[in-house]
């Protein structure tokens, strides 16, 4: 995964590269994303849990005050505003996957406040561009959020369904390229 990700970085304009993480909020339609290459897509935001950032980014990236915003709701839309600003893409790469446990670890109202606040304290130009990234997310994502329980139910089964054909695949890859030493 990381020579993939160094290819990246390197080849194809790409300021924020990550690998499809099994439990986060940013789950796609497939079918709606930019690919850029074989399993890899352009996306409005990745999982920050996993994540490799160009130095140019990094560079760019203004510093968030952990007084307003501990829990890091937002940075991924921070980060991405700085690459999209740089005309670096945000990709996803499907053809790995990253385990994340079960749970945040936290309070999602309180993560969700100080988002709120942090937004607040970031400069106008750069809060637009986040917005957009969010707008461009909500658009794509896999909502899961109907009052239906079978839509909810059918929603999550699809995901789960999705996620581990996925597994299931790596895993066939994995096997498929020990055994013949590739």
């Amino acid at each position: 995964m990381l020579s993939e990700c160094v290819s990246c970085l390197s080849n194809y304009a790409v300021g924020i590269y990550a690998p499809n993480v099994d439990f986060n909020p940013h789950i796609f339609r497939m079918e709606s994303l930019v690919r850029l290459c074989d399993g890899i897509y352009e996306v409005p935001a990745t999982d920050c849990s996993f994540w490799a950032i160009s130095a140019e980014v990094l560079r760019n990236t203004p510093k968030v005050d952990p007084k307003i915003n501990r829990l890091g709701w937002g940075i991924e839309y921070l980060v991405g505003a700085v690459a999209k600003r740089k005309g670096l893409r945000i990709v996803r790469d499907y053809r790995f996957m990253a385990g994340h446990v079960r749970s945040r670890g936290y309070d999602n109202s309180e993560a969700f406040r100080q988002w709120k606040e942090f937004t607040k304290s970031v400069d106008p130009i750069l809060r637009d561009e986040m917005s957009a990234l969010v707008q461009q997310r909500d658009q794509l994502v896999v909502n899961n959020s109907s009052l239906n329980p079978l839509v909810r139910a059918g929603t999550a089964l699809h995901s789960r369904v999705v996620r581990g054909k996925l597994i299931v695949e790596r895993r066939l890859e994995s096997a498929f390229n020990r055994a013949f030493g590739i």
